[in-house]
């Protein structure tokens, strides 16, 4: 919806163009397309490509123009494989968002994110009475840009992205209950390059009952 633009964030934000409105009413009244398509194989893995077009933006009301009609293009890569028992999971997206005239340097109009997963079973046994214990270790690596572009006049590279690691352990005394424990490190940039460092540790649970 409208909400990728016109958003408390203050730049492109696809997550919040999503409305539970949608679910009753669309706010133009104009299909999206989407899809994807798989190849996998066991000893392979799987890779994935999938896709996704449509207008997102209020451009009539009552069947009359009030706007330009402005489309949201999508396009996403996604593999799973497993050499040498390291789980490998991994996704990069790329969108292309039109965006109002005049807003096309503060609000990008290319974005691309990425991540990759890798989760190896470091220990698989007995921890006292518990004989279906596995303990895991993750690194996770991501990438996002959220405005591809440079400043008009000057040239100059325009930024707001962030890369970041994570490093976690999990423990698995059953297949319904996890423990974990991560680290993460964020190196950020704000819109005109300037440096942001943060970093955190996180604790979770997670069972079924």
């Amino acid at each position: 919806t409208d909400g990728i633009v016109g958003n408390s964030e203050g730049r492109t934000h696809i997550p919040s163009g999503k409305s539970e409105e949608a679910f009753a009413e669309d706010n133009n009244g104009e299909p999206a397309l989407t899809g994807r398509v798989e190849f996998s194989r066991d000893d392979l893995g799987a890779v994935g490509l999938g896709f996704y077009a449509g207008t997102y933006n209020t451009w009539r009301r009552e069947g009359e123009p009030v706007d330009e009609q402005r489309n949201l293009r999508m396009l996403t890569l996604d593999v799973r494989a497993a050499p040498g028992g390291v789980e490998l999971t991994g996704e990069a997206a790329m969108a292309w968002v039109d965006v109002p005239d005049g807003l096309s340097e503060l609000f990008g109009t290319r974005q691309y994110g990425a991540f990759l997963d890798a989760v190896y079973p470091v220990y698989t046994g007995c921890i006292g009475q518990l004989c279906d214990t596995r303990v895991l270790a993750a690194v996770r690596l991501e990438r996002l840009d959220m405005n591809m572009g440079t400043f008009s006049p000057s040239g100059d590279r325009i930024y707001d992205e962030q890369t970041a690691l994570a490093l976690g352990l999990s423990l698995r005394p059953n297949t319904e209950t996890v423990f974990k424990l991560n680290y993460r490190y964020h190196w950020q940039r704000d819109l005109l390059g300037n440096p942001i460092r943060l970093g955190g540790v996180q604790a979770g649970f997670a069972t079924y009952f």
